[in-house]
């Protein structure tokens, strides 16, 4: 009996990272800012193993990786290379784990590193009113102090609906679609 010889294709760099961005927005509804994270993330991966003439996921090693991160902090604060390496550890846990395709990468390895709490630096009462006050237009006027008195992000505010304004109460869907209401202090 005679067996024939399979050809097992490994799988692209490119192609897994577009499967992975495809199954976090279908199959777990990632919002699309975090896809849009992760996407931008593993582009840039993908650019710089394909600039060093890795394709393919069998060829992607520790090494690989670190260089690459020499390479990104040269452009990129250390928290946003901190991103770049969360997003590189869950990819390579999907691969593992959802694919089921064997890697070289050992995901606990790939290391954060320290970076100094930056402490958040906050508009003082005057600073606020100044820019109300300069505002060219009524509605930016009203949009900076609605984001200021209710503590807004600014996509907060910039998804806010009528709908969602009763009286005293703002009904806000956060980060995450997380609802959350904010109530008037005065």
């Amino acid at each position: 009996m005679q067996h024939a010889l399979v050809n097992v294709s490994v799988a692209t760099l490119q192609e897994l990272s577009d499967q992975f961005i495809e199954y976090g927005y279908s199959v777990r509804g990632h919002s699309k800012w975090t896809m849009r994270t992760r996407q931008s993330h593993l582009r840039a991966f993908v650019a710089y193993c394909t600039l060093q003439g890795i394709t393919e996921i069998d060829q992607v090693n520790h090494y690989v990786i670190d260089q690459f991160f020499v390479e990104y902090t040269k452009t990129r604060s250390q928290n946003t290379a901190n991103t770049a390496r969360r997003v590189l550890k869950v990819f390579f846990q999907w691969i593992d784990g959802y694919k089921e395709t064997p890697t070289k990468i050992h995901t606990p390895s790939i290391y954060l590193v320290r970076v100094k709490d930056a402490t958040p630096k906050s508009l003082t009462h005057e600073q606020i009113c100044t820019a109300i006050k300069k505002a060219k237009h009524p509605q930016d006027s009203l949009m900076i102090a609605v984001m200021f008195e209710a503590g807004l992000r600014i996509s907060e505010l910039v998804n806010l609906k009528v709908c969602d304004v009763q009286r005293e109460v703002l009904h806000i869907e956060g980060k995450g679609m997380m609802q959350r209401t904010v109530y008037d202090s005065t």
